[in-house]
């Protein structure tokens, strides 16, 4: 019985649970090499490798920009933009965009 109540929880948790953009939150498929300033069509995700902590600016597909503060080390961003500008990116890195 302690078992069937344990489950019926869970399933109420998994009921109400926020939608994603994904099913079943999929691993990211692949990555593209992005260059500071040239426009990409939007994917998943933007991975930042970041050598150099500062701000990265990025522009989302609707044309508004974001910018962020990331930390040295490997930073995932949950949005799907076409660029990361120039202008206003502080931070040295390498971009990805994840598929």
């Amino acid at each position: 019985m302690k078992k069937l109540a344990s489950l019926a929880f869970a399933l109420a948790l998994f009921a109400s649970a926020p939608a994603v953009a994904d099913v079943f939150s999929a691993p990211f498929a692949g990555a593209i090499a992005m260059t500071v300033g040239t426009a990409y069509a939007p994917q998943r995700g933007v991975a930042v490798i970041c050598t150099g902590a500062g701000n990265v600016s990025v522009t989302f597909t609707d044309g508004s920009v974001l910018i962020v503060p990331v930390a040295v080390g490997l930073t995932t961003l949950p949005y799907s933009v076409t660029t990361v500008n120039s202008s206003g990116t502080t931070a040295t890195a390498t971009y990805y965009s994840l598929k």
